[in-house]
């Protein structure tokens, strides 16, 4: 009989993760081919944990940070920049696509409000299928969260301070692990 951890990882990784699980370490990045911006999102997209969150596949995407305005950012959402050369892309491993999903159906994280004028200094892209279901533009400072589709659950996408640690320590995982690899 397998130890409760060995269950537990496992349907951790059925449920949480998209493309090829089989024999994945949860720090390892889940691969997939990406396709192009596709004229449409696939429809019928609600953020839930999901029953079939297995999947959806998760990239962050981080623009370079700029120190005046920057008129390519203008009017763009993080979809444009899914092929560009000059950002960072990051595919989530299954512990941060897990931690990520807490983070956007925990209703305790958001709060009403907005920055003001919106920056989009990066975001995550959801895929299902190898095709585009979902994004969020993240921008001042990476407080404010525009959902498309629209996420009912985060008021008006605004992290509190509660939310903003969490992303915090996401985003700094995901760098470290980055930093450390060759």
């Amino acid at each position: 009989m397998k130890p409760v951890a060995y269950l537990s990882y496992t349907l951790f990784c059925t449920v949480f993760t998209g493309c090829g699980i089989e024999g994945k370490s949860p720090n390892e990045p889940t691969k997939c081919a990406l396709k192009a911006r596709p004229e449409r999102m696939i429809e019928g997209f609600t953020w839930q944990l999901l029953e079939d969150t297995n999947s959806y596949f998760v990239q962050y995407i981080a623009l370079p940070r700029v120190n005046k305005i920057d008129s390519n950012r203008k009017n763009k959402e993080i979809i444009d920049f899914v092929e560009a050369q000059h950002v960072m892309k990051y595919e989530l491993t299954n512990t941060e696509e897990y931690f990520l999903l807490h983070l956007l159906t925990d209703s305790n994280s958001f709060e009403q409000g907005d920055c003001g004028t919106f920056w989009l200094e990066g975001g995550f892209v959801f895929y299902k299928n190898e095709q585009l279901t979902a994004y969020i533009n993240l921008g001042c400072g990476y407080s404010q969260w525009l959902f498309h589709p629209e996420n009912k659950l985060t008021r008006t996408g605004n992290l509190n301070e509660h939310g903003f640690w969490k992303i915090q320590a996401l985003l700094d995982n995901i760098n470290k692990r980055k930093s450390e690899q060759p």
